[in-house]
């Protein structure tokens, strides 16, 4: 199997740039990827960062590993990316993460119900199944999920920033559902789609509120496939399916914060929130976030009794008597998750 080396990085979704591999259709490919600032926070942690000075300092931030030309995806059609795993590096290691000044939900100047609380980072250790955050009187154990935060094809005219996100490319949405076993779909504007994907996370909440996860290095095995529009069932947003939903994913503009933020003062209960957090009312994230919302898959009806009897309810279009169909448990879900 071929890997692609987290040393081909760019700061860019572009659909001018030179391919780092050319993978053919159902090739499945290891992609290795770097962590989101570059390694910068473990040279520097506890120190903390404003985003401002970041991108300044690296001329970005979320680098993502790539572009991979894969043969045969057209402009105009799609691109389906399946997710095989994904494998923290090392497997027990280090990561961080961190309070950003002027982004996420508590800290942003504009957008936080707060005066901003002041930027902090941390290093997180992990093992095999969690990451272990000291919170100065005990530590933290916080089941890794881990999962791709930055994913997205070339835009159709100009270069974009990979921290940016857009339902035209994807991008820096940071939606934990990208992981093993799931399915993006992404609209392709040019030759090979240009497939670019990094900023890898040991673990999040629905939201990414202090502007940082459990930033890691991961392997991120794939394989792509590409099609037409009309043959994949593409309705105009990138799409995020799994065995157990279909979801839309995308950007929105998110409102004022409200709710349950107020009153966080600290850093270390931030710093516990940004891998565990699960916001479930609007607002509390980022002004520029990604949202998935989709279904979930439910069999059809299953109903007893005679073909003549199901027949003769299907044309008279009767109320079923009790007993008479059994439903399978669940039913449509509405925002299964945002970042």
């Amino acid at each position: 199997m071929r890997t692609v080396s987290r040393r081909q990085t760019t700061m860019y979704f572009d659909p001018a740039a030179e391919p780092a591999a050319v993978i053919a259709p159902g090739e499945r490919v290891v992609v290795q990827t770097t962590d989101s600032l570059c390694g910068l926070v473990k040279q520097a942690a506890p120190a903390g960062f404003g985003i401002d000075d970041v991108v300044r300092r690296l001329g970005g931030a979320c680098p993502v590993t790539g572009p991979l030309y894969v043969t045969g995806a057209e402009p105009g059609g799609v691109l389906s990316v399946h997710i095989e795993r994904v494998t923290p590096v090392p497997r027990a290691g280090q990561g961080w993460t961190g309070v950003f000044q002027g982004f996420g939900a508590l800290t942003h100047e504009r957008y936080s119900i707060q005066q901003p609380v002041e930027p902090v980072t941390a290093l997180v250790d992990y093992d095999g199944e969690a990451a272990l955050l000291d919170l100065g009187s005990r530590v933290a154990r916080i089941p890794l999920h881990p999962f791709v935060g930055t994913i997205g094809v070339a835009p159709p005219l100009e270069r974009r920033m990979s921290f940016s996100q857009s339902p035209e490319y994807l991008g820096d949405v940071d939606l934990p559902g990208v992981t093993a076993g799931a399915t993006l779909v992404l609209p392709v504007h040019v030759p090979g789609a240009l497939l670019a994907l990094g900023d890898a996370h040991a673990a999040q909440g629905d939201g990414e509120i202090t502007g940082a996860a459990i930033e890691i290095e991961a392997d991120v095995e794939l394989s792509c496939e590409p099609a037409g529009a009309e043959q994949a069932g593409f309705a105009g947003l990138p799409q995020l399916n799994t065995a157990a939903a279909i979801a839309a994913a995308g950007r929105v503009h998110a409102a004022r914060p409200g709710g349950e933020a107020a009153g966080w003062q600290h850093d270390r209960p931030l710093l516990l929130r940004a891998g565990v957090h699960r916001p479930r009312f609007p607002g509390l994230t980022t002004p520029h976030s990604g949202h998935q919302a989709g279904v979930t898959r439910r069999p059809a009806a299953r109903c007893t009794g005679s073909a003549a009897a199901r027949g003769s309810r299907r044309r008279s279009r009767t109320a079923l008597h009790p007993g008479q169909c059994r439903r399978p448990q669940g039913g449509i879900g509405q925002a299964i998750s945002h970042s």
